[in-house]
């Protein structure tokens, strides 16, 4: 890619940039949310045109005019944000593009068999894709478009809810792609990753290249962060030091919710929270460790109301709210920033003012008058620092960090709010919008709101958490004071290995 720019009304989101990636290399793409990241591959894979440049491939110009066009010319994309068909199985969607319609469903599940166990997945191709956990609908991502063996393959933060083991035989599946003579785009904000499987690093920031090409032997984790956001970041000694001065102070101040003996189904009736309680104070921050298919999804589920508790209590504030509506339960102070910020916390092609008001205790009473929403939308976007010009945007055409704010903007304003549920908050975020996020959870905490935050990060649970335990199969383990808890141990009980 040569010379690329690509302008928007009010925006300009790509100057004069220059991309290349060789043959039988992984090259990662970095940047800040907003850098232009995902602007430069949508022009790769047909979704925009550019306004200047131009596009080459194996030296010979190309115009690629749509994504049927960069699939026929061997450009495969794996997107952070997945465009799955929910009513058909994991098979039908990997396989059904490929294959002739009227192959017969054994057939069907034979190839997907032998395709998972060729890129070492393990999720179930006979289930439907609605039905199943965030990191397996990621699997079934990415087998759809490892499938026909793309020429240059491009993954947007293709790990953010995989697990461990899975994130290494992703890396295995990459390697063996430009072993034999693939081309891989990696985009990801996990730094570590990102040394341990690109060959060479390219760094947008602001729209503009500010370091192409490097070899990653020649880098480390804080040089790259360097390069991302201009200058070393990291989060803030600050909100330690606030976390040790309220320990001894969070004691004294009432539970406003308390979780007793919580069981819970999944969709396909096998039992995925068994006996998980827990009791939570006001103000108080306490982090959950978990990785994928371990209950994370199910208890926001339960806690929102949006999915039945087969047994056990909720109380909030001391009533039991375990069988009301989540209307009701939001009424009464429950917050959620949901695992899927732009399936479940948005409505995408609306307004960023309207998503604002999408919680109906910030509804303006004139409804109907859109410069109402404006006003009240405009006084939550400035609380956590978005430009007023994006009032008016569709929501979906933010940065995955922005969208963050506009959904923390909203859930934080409810004035009944007692309790935020925020599940992994920062995934796929960059550095700077994590430490933004943080501040804020750290601002409810203040404002004596309690805060449930899940997460796999264990480096962000133990700065953040006033306790920390983690979920393993259903059940919460190892749960103690955060400043008193061993990475060692919790980073066990991740892996299964209960004491």
């Amino acid at each position: 890619m040569k010379g690329i720019s690509k302008r928007f009304p009010l925006v300009t989101a790509l100057s004069d940039v220059s991309f290349s990636v060789a043959l039988g290399e992984v090259h990662a793409l970095l940047g800040e949310n907003g850098a232009g990241k995902s602007t430069l591959m949508n022009l790769l894979r047909g979704l925009l045109q550019p306004d200047e440049g131009q596009i080459l491939l194996q030296e010979h110009p190309v115009t690629i005019g749509s994504p049927q066009q960069a699939a026929a010319l061997g450009i495969g994309m794996v997107h952070q944000h997945l465009s799955l068909v929910g009513t058909l199985t994991a098979a039908e969607n990997v396989l059904l593009p490929r294959l002739p319609f009227w192959i017969s469903k054994r057939r069907l599940q034979e190839e997907f068999a032998q395709l998972r166990s060729r890129f070492g997945m393990t999720v179930d191709g006979r289930a439907l894709v609605a039905e199943l956990p965030l990191p397996e609908r990621q699997q079934v991502e990415l087998l759809r478009v490892l499938a026909p063996a793309p020429k240059l393959l491009i993954l947007d933060e293709p790990t953010a809810v995989l697990t461990i083991e899975e994130a290494a035989r992703l890396a295995l599946c990459l390697r063996e792609h430009v072993g034999g003579g693939g081309s891989v785009i990696y985009i990801s904000h996990k730094l570590d990753e990102v040394l341990a499987v690109a060959d060479r690093v390219t760094v947008l920031r602001r729209g503009r290249v500010v370091a192409a090409g490097i070899p990653t032997q020649s880098l480390d984790r804080a040089e790259l962060a360097q390069q991302m956001m201009g200058e070393q970041a990291a989060l803030s000694s600050q909100l330690q030091e606030e976390r040790s001065e309220r320990t001894g102070i969070m004691t004294e101040r009432a539970e406003i919710l308390v979780v007793e003996n919580l069981h819970v189904e999944s969709d396909r009736h096998h039992r995925v929270l068994r006996g998980v309680s827990l009791r939570l104070r006001a103000g108080e921050l306490f982090g959950i460790a978990g990785m994928g298919g371990s209950g994370q999804h199910e208890l926001c589920e339960a806690l929102l109301g949006t999915r039945p508790v087969h047994s056990g209590q909720i109380y909030l504030g001391g009533v039991n709210i375990g069988n009301f509506p989540t209307g009701k339960r939001r009424q009464l102070g429950l917050g959620v920033v949901p695992e899927d910020r732009l399936l479940e916390g948005v409505a995408p092609h609306l307004s960023v003012a309207e998503n604002c008001c999408l919680n109906p205790q910030l509804r303006p009473q004139s409804w109907l008058s859109q410069s109402a929403f404006v006003r009240k939308a405009r006084t939550l976007i400035a609380q956590v620092e978005l430009p007023e010009s994006a009032l008016s945007a569709p929501v979906w055409t933010l940065s995955g960090g922005n969208m963050q704010k506009v959904i923390l903007a909203r859930e934080l304003a409810a004035p009944s709010l007692r309790v935020l549920v925020a599940a992994y908050p920062c995934r796929g975020l960059d550095i700077g919008a994590i430490a933004a996020v943080h501040c804020l959870l750290r601002a409810c905490c203040q404002c004596g709101i309690a805060v449930i935050l899940l997460s796999e990060d264990l480096d962000e649970l133990l700065s953040l958490s006033d306790r920390i335990a983690v979920l393993v199969a259903g059940q919460l383990h190892g749960e103690c004071a955060a400043t008193d808890a061993d990475r060692t141990t919790l980073g066990l009980l991740l892996g299964g290995v209960i004491p």
